[in-house]
This record gives structure tokens, sequence and C-alpha cells, in this order.
């Protein structure tokens, strides 16, 4: 971005929760820029933050408190996205899993792989999405040598407001957080016209 430009599209974090050994989920989670990982300890699940996209749930390392744990993160809003671990895979262990609302399985070691490319691609999905929303709702003011006068700033905002609500005013206004006529006023300030 040119140096005198503002813009509110950078992304937010993707924010991956893990219930295990540091040292061994360490090295499953992807390395990308806007993601970050916080370990957590065995037992109650009171320490997850408030906003999480992905758990990366060891039931091994949780042991009896799994399913709890399982039951307070699915009943988030909004709810992210969990991965079951175990080391010691049954049949049992993986109903009772993906019944409970994880969205898939994994037997270490030999899923390895499989978890890590599971992390990366539900990394990539909300990276994308998130791309797709801030590109939409977002927009770039580049601010000359002299400054940017507040009415032509307003003049940019009420204008991509209209834009991104195709010139529906009523839905513009309320984006705006102002009444319909005082958005009305403003159309006619600025001489704003649909394209």
């Amino acid at each position: 971005m040119a140096r005198g430009e503002l813009s509110n599209s950078v992304p937010p974090p993707y924010r991956v929760a893990v219930y295990g050994a540091a040292t061994e989920y360490a090295e499953l989670v992807p390395r990308a820029p806007n993601l970050q990982c916080v370990f957590h300890k065995a037992g109650g699940s009171g320490s997850l933050p408030p906003e999480v996209d992905l758990v990366v749930l060891d039931l091994d390392f949780v042991g009896e408190y799994s399913g709890q744990i399982l039951a307070d993160i699915v009943g988030r809003t909004p709810q992210p996205a969990v991965l079951a671990v175990t080391r010691q895979p049954t049949a049992d262990s993986a109903v009772q899993a993906l019944t409970g609302g994880a969205k898939d399985y994994f037997a270490l070691p030999h899923d390895r792989g499989r978890l890590t490319a599971a992390i990366d691609d539900l990394h990539t999905g909300w990276s994308n999405a998130t791309r797709s929303v801030s590109e939409t709702n977002s927009f770039t003011v580049a601010v000359p040598p002299g400054g940017l006068r507040f009415d032509e700033y307003e003049k940019r905002i009420i204008a991509f407001a209209l834009q991104r609500n195709d010139w529906n005013r009523t839905a513009a206004a309320r984006e705006l957080g102002i009444s319909r006529p005082r958005l009305k006023r403003k159309i006619e300030k600025y001489d704003l016209r649909r394209s």
C-alpha cells in the first residue's frame, strides 16, 4: 500500500486453541502470518478465549474432561470448528467425538499429515472467505499531501455505503447509522448519482 493511504482491509487473525502438549502440536500447526495458536492445560474449558476459530482437542490429553470440554466448545456462539485427536483410537471414541460436534477425528501418529492438512485447509478457507468479505466491505482512501477535508471523506463513505447497498437508501442509511431523510440531504449536498 502506498504511503498516505488508509485501509481497514487487514484480515483479523485466525485463532487456534490447542488442548494438547505444545511440544507435540507446535510443529503440526501451519505457520501463517495471521494464524495465532494458544495452548491450554488439561481439565476444564474456562481458559478458552472467547473468540476462537478452531480447537484442536487431544482426547488423551484432556482425559475424562473431553466430553465436557467438547460440549462447552460446541455450545459457543460463534461455534469454532473442532478437530478431535487421539493416540488410542476406538470406534466408540470416534463416534462420541463426531456426534458430540467434532468436525473430524484423527489417530496419531498415523494421521499427522492429515491433521496438518485439515488445519491448513480450515485456515485457507477462512482466509479466502475473510478476503472476499473484506474486498466488498472495505475501502481505501488516498490522502493527498495537503490532507483530506472532512466533507470529502464523508462523501466517499456515503458513496461507498450506497454502492454496497445497490443504492437502497434505507439500507445505506441503516448501515451509516443515520436517518433516511438525513442521507437524502447528504446525497443532494454532495450531488451523488448512481453510475
